[in-house]
């Protein structure tokens, strides 16, 4: 008889992440509709659907700690049903996500392993950053969104913030809000040498089509003129899954590529 949970309710894409890489899928019940997990209920859109979530008959409901889900879990949790509420913005959550996850699904070994490879990637991203020659930190953006005159970025808080220190880039938003609006003229100022979408939606599904608005829009950014504009292929970057650890090394890559490059001067502008 396998052990821990044997049904699972999962209320976050990265916990759904996690959960498959502890190799545990075959156990989730009800998911997301946001989550990569084909064939499994869908017990939640824009909100949980309670009832969907009883006619699932989970052992374990798993959520972030979200006030867009709060309502719903704790319902289910004076229903009887057990749920395990889980923060999830730092690395450091990652870590104890996983490591919950493991002990309520009985795969505290798979769980160890995942949480070493995230932290090997860490060292040998921080070991590649201190050996730059003249401890150079490139300019980076992060987009979460984009629209007329604006992006949404990261000011610090969270994972990707984290991730960025520890690649040895500096964050254009650095010390705005956990979700930063950034008009674009700042970025005139800051002018970033790397700009990166943290995964592809419709808007920018691939490097070219970013590329083409930032052309567009803001030609003169150092990131722009060189071409240094990509999108994330997938969700390992912005979620805390399993991939987080291959997502640190592309990551490193990236900013590694940017560091080796000479910045552009400023354009001088004209007088209005």
């Amino acid at each position: 008889m396998r052990g821990g949970a044997g049904r699972v309710v999962s209320l976050a894409p990265s916990l759904t992440q996690m959960i498959v890489g502890l190799g545990r899928g075959d156990r989730l019940v009800g998911v997301t509709r946001f989550c990569d997990a084909p064939g499994v209920a869908v017990v939640m859109d824009a909100k949980p659907q309670i009832e969907r979530i009883l006619a699932a008959r989970p052992d374990l409901v798993v959520a972030g700690q979200y006030a867009s889900v709060t309502p719903a879990t704790e319902a289910l949790s004076a229903m009887g049903l057990d749920v395990l509420s889980l923060p999830l913005d730092s690395l450091d959550d990652a870590r104890r996500a996983l490591r919950a996850l493991g002990a309520h699904l009985d795969a505290r070994p798979a769980a160890e392993a995942l949480v070493q490879t995230l932290d090997a990637a860490l060292a040998r991203a921080r070991a590649r950053a201190a050996s730059r020659p003249g401890g150079k930190e490139p300019a980076v953006l992060l987009v979460f969104d984009a629209g007329d005159g604006y992006v949404y970025t990261t000011g610090g808080g969270d994972h990707l913030a984290e991730l960025l220190s520890a690649v040895g880039a500096r964050n254009v938003a650095a010390g705005g809000p956990l979700t930063t609006r950034l008009p674009l003229e700042q970025l005139e100022t800051s002018r970033p040498d790397l700009i990166i979408h943290a995964a592809p939606d419709p808007q920018f599904p691939d490097d070219a089509a970013a590329l083409a608005w930032w052309r567009a829009v803001m030609p003169d950014l150092p990131a722009v003129h060189a071409g240094r504009v990509h999108v994330w292929p997938d969700a390992s970057l912005a979620t805390h899954g399993p991939g987080l650890a291959r997502a640190v090394d592309r990551l490193s890559a990236l900013v590694e590529a940017a560091a080796a490059q000479p910045r552009a001067a400023a354009t001088p502008t004209a007088p209005r």
